[in-house]
């Protein structure tokens, strides 16, 4: 269907409006309204200015509101980042603590908002928990009327009230759940499970607007009153309308001062989840990363092609960018950020679209070209990590040869003076950072702009975490003791996540098949993020969201691997400490279960849907809630009497969820000796192995096979006889001087390192040594080939996003790696 164009007289009639109902206002930003010249051409079809509405927003404020405070609300940009393109709007005091103004916005829009208390600096609105709001959610529809409520501003603890939501969202053509909907009221949000359920717990007590956002838009937005009471809970079901599907097509030509003979990768950057958004805060303020957006495709003619599946009638915002949403990204004629606005129209259809400019005003680029040592891993890209006022997410460079990369700072140069830099490999700056860039005696260099070009060559020596060595390893070969039909040979990735990693996951599958191995366990997870009473629940910025878990499952399978689920927690510090500090009264276990089942449930379903093969539970972390648990430090857990009865129900409806392979995870040497009894119930048993294989570093690898060997006849072949079920090994010796007697050395002592806790071990105190872990894996093997009872074997601890040779256990990348590409495929029959 022809898409009509609007006419310019409608254009113009369409400004004089918006000029009349600006004038009356205290803030209003004409150039959000305004048809940009550059997009104006007869002959092709630009994306349509939405029409505006009056929104009125009245607001309580705490009583700790100074009387002659002044009041804003702050209209936020996720796509450039929420602290750096507000749009602020001053409210008039109309009553005490009651504050009111009107704004001009876009009808059918989404607006992302908060409340700022003017201070220097100024203050942000709080949750009655204390924690900076985010933003708050509305939908943008004609009669609504913005009604809220501040319970608190941040640093200004008040005691407030509040309550609780609960409910269930269905999609209203299938009445199925809808899993992945963002839910918000007062500022607090949680994303829907996959069985639709959503929990809001801390709700100030007052009405409320709750809204249901779709993260891809596959679902129209849905709003409506609640009304929350002290102590209680507030049921709401909601009923969200599916989408369909449309191709939109971006047809984009790039600003002049972009050389035509040099097509460099341009992203779109939006606010749904499919164009870069986390929905998290990263680092440096940015919630979009750029190895995350669609890249446009080069035409021979200059222009730039994407073609796209959208969600007809989303409402997105979004911008074009050779960075991501604050660094390069397109800038308007006036020099500030550019933020586009859509409704995906009900059909397919191409958009002519003109970008203006890369540059802000007041400053000219900086032109990096970056030399790479040799030994460079072939499958990473260079990422440029830049400081202007604390590190921020990381920008994909521009390959020109193995060794060379290249990339262009357009802007904003305006809104920075010095500004530091490093170089690093696949995002991981924390890790694989230029040496010199890293440790107690790190050193960044700078640039500041200027009206004048600039360019930085640079020359990365060595990176940090990364041998120039490659002397071949030493394996130790012996006999294969058996064939062994159906064994288990796997890979166990790291269960700490970044939003960045999911682009890396097809390289480490790829190295993973290379390895030999048959199955690769993936541990999801959700945070902690309260102690009393125990908030479990999604976080975008740490925990694997469902649409990659989908996809990373797709991606196994297809290397023609099988994957086992192993859902973890992820505590905001120590889980021992998190235990022993919690309250572990019987209001406190019955919330906990509550909560961790619903967890748990929800990785059942997911895991279910996406076809994996086999579901983990168990683990370190939950050895206090098991019946008659017991703390770390020896200490009673007060565990309820009906904690195994908690645990009996949590397996059978993880049983009418999930139809595959069910197995509990031991940590040895924990719990062998006094396992559960509902661990009957399982298919298989994963033990957990973290005992020391030596007593002093000075133990030869046959010692470490001996003492492994007695290690397991002692107490995990009993295990294994005791309940007559397959029995998987799970390793993780890390690549650090004294790994193998647990006592990791560094300059004046020895520590431990908990794995469980730390993916890497970026810090300098340990003594990298890869040999030792080469020793622990030979001696390792060498006693395993010698059982016929031990029905599989994993290595722990994987860092998928990049290659790092530091003291943890990941062998990515690693000599050890090339122990277990001998042993696996000979476990398995296939050498």
């Amino acid at each position: 269907m022809q898409r009509r164009i609007v006419p310019t007289f409608t254009r113009i009639l369409h400004t004089v409006i918006i000029l009349v109902v600006c004038s009356g206002l205290a803030a209003c930003d004409l150039r959000s309204f305004i048809y940009p010249e550059e997009e104006i051409n007869s002959n092709e079809l630009t994306v349509p200015v939405l029409a505006s509405m009056e929104v009125e927003f009245s607001v309580f404020v705490p009583e700790s509101t100074p009387e002659d405070a002044e009041i804003y609300v702050d209209i936020l940009d996720e796509v450039t980042g929420l602290a750096f393109n507000p749009k602020r709007y001053g409210l008039t005091k109309a009553a005490d603590r009651f504050y009111t103004g009107k704004i001009v916005l876009s009808q059918n829009s989404i607006i992302r908002y908060r409340y700022i208390l003017q201070s220097d600096p100024p203050i942000t609105e709080a949750t009655p928990l204390g924690t900076k709001i985010r933003y708050r959610l509305a939908y943008i529809v004609p009669g609504f009327q913005v009604r809220d409520l501040v319970s608190q501003w941040e640093n200004q603890p008040v005691e407030t009230s509040t309550g609780r939501v609960q409910g269930v969202v269905f999609n209203t053509s299938t009445h199925m759940a809808a899993a992945n909907i963002l839910v918000s009221i007062a500022g607090i949000s949680t994303i829907t499970s996959i069985d639709g359920s959503y929990t809001l717990d801390g709700v100030p007590v007052g009405t409320h607007n709750l809204v249901a956002y779709s993260l891809d838009g596959s679902y129209k937005p849905f709003q409506q009153g609640a009304m929350i009471a002290a102590s209680s809970t507030t049921p709401a079901t909601l009923q969200l309308t599916p989408s369909n599907l449309v191709n939109i097509t971006f047809i984009v030509t790039p600003p002049s001062q972009q050389s035509s003979d040099v097509m460099h990768p341009i992203r779109l950057i939006g606010d749904l989840f499919q164009l870069g958004n986390t929905f998290a805060d990263l680092r440096g303020g940015m919630s979009t990363l750029a190895v995350r957006a669609p890249t446009l495709t080069p035409r021979s003619d200059g222009s730039y092609i994407l073609s796209i599946q959208l969600p007809a009638g989303a409402y997105f915002q979004y911008k074009y960018s050779l960075g991501d949403g604050f660094w390069n990204a397109e800038h308007g004629i006036d020099g500030d950020f550019r933020l586009r606005e859509m409704i995906v129209p009900q059909e397919d259809t191409t958009f002519y679209e003109t970008i203006t400019s890369w540059e802000a005003s007041g400053a000219k680029p900086i032109h990096f070209s970056i030399t790479v040592p040799e030994n460079t891993p072939k499958t990473e890209h260079i990422t440029l990590q830049l400081n202007p006022f604390g590190w921020m997410e990381p920008i994909p460079m521009w390959q020109v040869s193995e060794t060379l990369w290249e990339y262009t700072l357009y802007s904003p140069m305006n809104m920075v003076g010095e500004v530091f830099y490093r170089i690093c490999r696949n995002e991981q700056c924390d890790v694989t950072a230029d040496a010199k860039t890293l440790g107690q005696n790190a050193s960044w260099d700078s640039f500041t702009p200027s009206l004048i070009e600039q360019t930085i060559d640079y020359e990365v020596e060595n990176w940090a975490n990364l041998s120039t060595i490659n002397d071949p390893t030493s394996v130790v070969t012996t006999t294969i003791s058996k064939q062994r039909s159906g064994y288990i040979a796997g890979i166990e990735l790291a269960r700490f996540n970044h939003p960045s990693w999911i682009s890396s996951y097809p390289s480490a599958l790829e190295n993973i098949t290379d390895l030999g191995a048959n199955w690769v366990f993936l541990s999801p997870t959700w945070s902690v993020i309260n102690n009393s009473p125990p908030v479990i629940t999604q976080n975008a910025g740490t925990d694997l969201l469902q649409p990659d878990i989908s996809t990373l499952i797709q991606e196994t399978h297809s290397k023609n691997l099988q994957i086992a689920v192993f859902p973890r927690l992820s505590f905001p510090s120590d889980y021992q400490s998190w235990w022993l500090n919690a309250t572990r009264d019987q209001n406190w276990w019955q919330t906990w279960f509550d909560r961790y089942s619903l967890f748990i449930l929800h990785q059942a379903s997911l895991a279910e849907k996406a076809g994996a093969n086999a579901f983990i539970l168990g683990g370190t972390e939950v050895i206090p809630a098991l019946p008659l648990g017991k703390l770390f430090d020896g200490s009673d857990a007060n565990v309820p009497l009906d904690a195994e009865q908690q645990w009996l129900n949590l397996i059978s409806e993880i049983r009418s969820r999930y139809s595959g392979t069910i197995a509990w995870a031991i940590p040895y040497p924990f719990l062998t000796d006094h396992y559960p009894s509902f661990i009957e119930q399982f298919d298989w048993i994963y033990v957990l192995y973290s005992a020391p294989l030596a007593s002093t570093d000075l133990q030869t690898q046959a010692e470490m096979s001996n003492e492994l060997l007695r290690l397991l006849d002692q107490d995990i072949k009993v295990l294994k006889d005791d309940l007559g079920k397959p029995l998987i090994l799970g390793v993780q010796f890390s690549s650090a001087d004294g790994a193998a007697t647990n006592c990791i050395l560094s300059s004046d002592d020895c520590f431990f390192i908990d794995w469980e806790i730390n993916s890497t071990y970026a810090g300098t105190e340990c003594k990298i040594d890869l040999a030792e872990q080469v020793d622990m894996y030979n001696a390792f093997f060498i006693a395993i080939n010698q059982l016929s009872w031990l029905d599989g074997v994993i290595s722990r601890g994987y860092y998928s996003p990049a290659i790092v040779q530091d003291c943890s256990p990941s062998i990515h990348g690693k000599p050890a790696a090339d122990v277990i590409w001998y042993w696996y495929p000979r476990l398995l029959g296939a050498k």
